[in-house]
């Protein structure tokens, strides 16, 4: 859109022209903290020494500015668009809603006069009510019963025809009152939707402190064209969102992406073309400097130990300093990730309104599983061991979970490299049941025996199979195990453990098993800890 209108208050020289131009956001590259964003301006110009003087919300950094062959521009400058009158650079679409406030403003007015004169006619009559009242009441002030009956009757007559036309008035337009207020209130509502209407549209004399770009060109002959810049902005922001929906018939797994876009400033984005980057800005750009490490001696000074330090540090002893090892942080890395995303079409964004983007699904290569833990679930659960077999990293964020078209739930995706393998949850298989329990002496084993360094126990876990057909299960179960050499663990299993340290994890058992149908497949533990006398067992199974 172009927009040009010379200011007489802003001419400088005689031989030159300002033109005033709005230059909205066509193209903007959003980082997690800020965003880069490129404004553009279409002009036409004559020879001749001009200003062009370009409008927008702010300008933080303006720069790489372009301008059509044939110009020479001298130093550009920042400044307010106090000025300038910001209606003049609406948009067909910002005058024609801005027309239809003033009119709907014109409508409310017209009614308010209406109502305005129909009062007056209510107090016009009730003044006409009052002073009949007073001519017939007599005393001071009333009229004289006339001698002559004949007259009596006449003034009699013209006295109540006027009372009874007064009454007639004020009624009607009382009535009008109430029609008008009704009619008054469709107004109201219609110039309250037509505000609203122009508010959502952004016109420039809503920005606020609107601000100027002003760029001194030179113009040996008439040129027209585009004037572009890039500028920083903030309070623009993005982040990834998925759908993981899983088909348990075809055993396929898709991973739908979008791009939620939110942006904080005055304007209304229109029509932008949209890239998303992971890189974040306010990382900088170079390392830090490390300082000098200085060690001293000096006086002997008080060690805590970790789990003292807060009664250390509530009452600390005169002349001792207090030392605490700080705990671990735990930072994320994310190596190799850096990607950035472009919107498939130009995208069009309110300020503090979300907008949607859609990016190419994703088809994972998927590999499905029934996970039974019995001491802690009471069903198995469907896992799928995804592989993003595309070229492109997922980015970490919220993913709903669908499985077979039902929801499940929502889970939030770490960062998932091309190639890595993601493992994914999909809820619980009811028809695989568990369960966890000790054995005890009434179903003739022996049960807990404990002396003051003995302990033997029987644990039972088993899996049952509800369902019509056979389902393979893998069932977890964390075996205890030592750490010091003085208590021995001895644990026999039946049947004995596919896997001893499952995933890595120490101690974690675990069993790959058929269930038939309708069937019931069952795990013993037994397990003897024995430890010195006087010593004192933790444990918990």
């Amino acid at each position: 859109m172009r927009i040009l209108l010379p200011l007489a208050l802003l001419a400088t020289p005689a031989t030159a022209e300002d033109f005033v131009l709005r230059a909205p956001v066509v193209a903007a590259t959003l980082h997690a903290d800020a965003a880069l964003l490129t404004r553009a301006a279409e002009v036409d110009l004559p020879p001749g020494d001009h200003r062009l003087i370009l409008v927008a919300p702010a300008f933080a950094r303006p720069h790489d500015v372009t301008l059509p062959e044939g110009m020479t521009a001298g130093a550009p400058s920042v400044g307010p668009a106090e000025a300038l009158d910001l209606k003049a650079l609406d948009t067909p679409e910002e005058a024609e809603a801005r027309a239809a406030v003033e009119a709907a403003e014109a409508g409310v007015e017209a009614i308010e006069a209406r109502i305005a004169d129909a009062r007056a006619a209510v107090m016009a009559a009730r003044t006409r009510l009052d002073w009949l009242a007073t001519l017939t009441g007599g005393g001071e002030g009333g009229l004289a019963a006339p001698a002559d009956p004949a007259a009596l009757s006449e003034t009699l007559d013209l006295l109540g025809t006027q009372a009874q036309a007064a009454a007639e008035a004020r009624r009607a337009a009382e009535a009008r009152i109430e029609a008008l207020q009704e009619e008054r209130g469709a107004a109201v509502e219609a110039l309250e939707e037509a505000r609203a209407a122009l508010a959502r549209l952004a016109p420039p004399d809503a920005w606020g402190n609107a601000a100027t770009l002003t760029i001194p060109v030179q113009v040996a002959s008439p040129v027209a064209g585009e004037v572009r810049l890039t500028d920083l902005g903030y309070g623009a922001s993005w982040s990834p969102a998925y759908d993981l929906r899983l088909d348990t018939g075809t055993g396929a797994l898709t991973l739908d992406r979008r791009v939620t876009v939110r942006q904080s400033g005055p304007e209304t984005w229109r029509g932008v073309g949209m890239r998303f980057a992971t890189t974040r800005v306010a990382a900088g750009t170079t390392p830090a400097t490390p300082g000098t490490d200085v060690v001293r001696i000096g006086a002997p000074e008080l060690v805590v130990e970790e789990s003292f330090a807060a009664d250390a540090l509530a009452a600390p002893r005169a002349n001792a300093r207090v030392r605490v090892a700080a705990a671990p942080v735990a930072a994320p890395v994310f190596d190799g990730l850096s990607v950035t995303y472009a919107a498939p079409a130009p995208v069009t964004v309110a300020p503090g309104v979300e907008a949607s983007v859609a990016l190419a699904p994703l088809a994972p290569e998927v590999t499905l599983s029934n996970r039974a833990v019995p001491r802690r679930d009471a069903t198995a659960f469907l896992m799928a061991d995804a592989v993003n077999a595309s070229p492109e990293p997922v980015l970490p964020g919220p993913a709903l979970l669908f499985r077979d078209g039902s929801y499940l739930g929502e889970t939030r995706l770490a960062a998932w490299a091309p190639g890595a393998t993601a493992e994914i949850g999909f809820g619980p298989l009811d028809h695989l049941v568990l369960e966890w329990r000790r054995v005890t002496r009434g179903e003739g084993d022996a049960g807990v025996f404990v002396r003051s360094d003995t302990l033997r126990e029987v644990l039972e876990l088993s899996v049952e199979n509800l369902s019509g057909a056979a389902e393979a299960v893998t069932v977890l179960h964390a075996l205890p195990v030592s750490e010091q050499d003085d208590l021995e663990v001895e644990v026999a299993a039946t049947p004995a453990p596919d896997v001893t340290d499952w995933d890595g994890r120490r101690g974690v058992a675990a069993w790959d098993m058929e269930v038939a149908p309708g069937a019931a497949r069952t795990i013993r533990l037994e397990i003897e800890m024995d430890w010195p006398e006087g010593e004192r067992l933790v444990w918990r199974p």
